[in-house]
């Protein structure tokens, strides 16, 4: 049986104990105290017999520790003195395991930000003795996503830096409708991903709203020494719930959208959902969806992409604007 987190920590501890040159051979007592210290509860002598016999001989934890009792001594010790249970070897499901979340980090290698991880996981595959030339070739097998590297990526780290720190950022800001780029002095909130670019989530100086800004537009990044208080009424978790992608306002009221699709789209949608709000009603053609949510440009643009496939029932707003966006493109082929 898997070992529990206490029962994780009772091992490394009596491991540690045990390859302590300096106190060999520490008594049952020994071990109970230090894990008690450690674990801030008293733990019993029974529990610590329990370990000592999973270090020794449960296959589920694959540690087989050479641990004996000496009775002249009156304390365990390691038969082989070399031994520690962090230098057991993964087994081949954990090694496969480790190779598969490799794979997908190196899909990020161009991000500064997460190559820190990166690192990270070439040690474990160091440590373990894993090599590109021992491992099996996983693109026989499995192809991941090619995640183009979008630009302002550079800026993930002082940006989360900024964050943590809660001071203030400026930089330099160009959106797409503009020819030239403005000044933007900012408390900054949350960093979000979505569709392979990043964006922040701020309060701008002199703004009543929550503001989105995508980091690909952004330059000269200023970390700036004036400090600020965190708004209480922001809650990350909270901030996107009502919404599809990056546009969000806490302002704006989540509608009950409803549309119905054939019965090909319904199952893709089941399979992979819009929305957490998201509920479906099968019927004889296909299948009715139903959202609570807020009506965004990436809903939109989403249900258009689908045209031929669904009809919106409602609300009256969303039904308005898909008509005049299906007229223009019609107009476009006319």
């Amino acid at each position: 049986m898997p070992a529990n987190k206490f029962a994780t920590i009772r091992y490394h501890v009596i491991d540690k104990m045990l390859r302590n040159k300096y106190k060999p051979y520490p008594t049952v007592e020994d071990i109970m105290e230090k894990c008690g210290d450690v674990l801030l509860k008293p733990i019993s002598k029974s529990s610590i017999e329990k370990d000592v016999r999973a270090m020794k001989d449960d296959e589920a934890l694959g540690y087989f520790a050479p641990i004996e009792y000496s009775r002249t001594h009156k304390g365990y010790f390691y038969a082989n003195s070399d031994y520690s249970i962090d230098k057991v070897p993964l087994n081949e499901d954990e090694i496969e395991a480790v190779q598969f979340a490799t794979n997908i980090l190196t899909q990020f290698k161009n991000v500064a930000i997460f190559q820190d991880y990166e690192n990270a996981i070439e040690k474990v595959l160091d440590k373990v003795n894993l090599s590109t030339g021992n491992a099996t070739n996983e693109k026989e097998y499995i192809q991941f996503e090619n995640i183009p590297t979008a630009s302002g990526n550079e800026f993930l780290a002082p940006l989360l830096n900024a964050i943590r720190k809660r001071v203030r950022v400026g930089f330099n800001y160009q959106s797409f409708k503009s020819d030239a780029s403005k000044q933007r002095w900012v408390e900054p909130y949350l960093l979000k991903e979505h569709q392979n670019r990043w964006y922040l989530i701020c309060e701008e100086e002199g703004a009543s709203i929550y503001k989105v800004f995508g980091l690909e537009r952004m330059a000269n990044v200023t970390l700036l020494d004036a400090k600020f208080e965190r708004s209480a009424e922001f809650k990350a978790e909270e901030f996107f719930k009502n919404s599809l992608g990056i546009t969000a306002n806490p302002k704006l009221k989540a509608e009950h959208v409803k549309f119905e699709c054939n019965s090909v789209l319904i199952q893709y949608i089941d399979s992979q959902p819009i929305h957490h709000s998201q509920e479906i009603e099968l019927t004889e053609t296909g299948g009715i969806v139903s959202l609570q949510i807020i009506v965004t440009f990436e809903l939109i643009q989403l249900l258009s992409g689908w045209a031929h496939e669904v009809k919106v029932m409602q609300p009256k707003s969303l039904i308005k604007e898909l008509k005049e966006r299906h007229l223009k493109a019609l107009n476009k082929y006319s």
